[in-house]
C-alpha cells in the first residue's frame, strides 16, 4: 500500500485541478474525495467540483480501470 500526497484544495473546480494534477493517480484522489465529501452522491460531487455528472462518471470509469 502506498500513500499519494494531494495539495488540492477541495471542493476545488475541476478545471482548476486539472491544470495541477499530472498523474492518474492524482484524479483518482480528486475524484475519491469529492465523492466523500457528497457522502457518495455522484451528482452532488459533481456539483462540487462544477463538473457535470457524465464527465463525473467518465472520472469513475476511468479510475475503475
Amino acid at each position: 500500500m502506498f500513500t499519494i500526497e494531494c495539495n488540492i484544495d477541495i471542493p476545488a473546480t475541476f478545471s482548476t485541478v486539472r491544470t495541477a494534477i499530472t498523474t492518474e493517480a492524482g484524479y483518482r484522489v480528486y475524484v475519491d474525495e469529492l465523492l466523500a465529501r457528497a457522502n457518495g452522491n455522484v451528482s452532488a460531487a459533481a456539483r462540487l467540483g462544477q463538473m457535470t455528472r457524465s464527465h463525473l462518471n467518465e472520472l469513475l470509469a476511468k479510475r475503475k480501470g
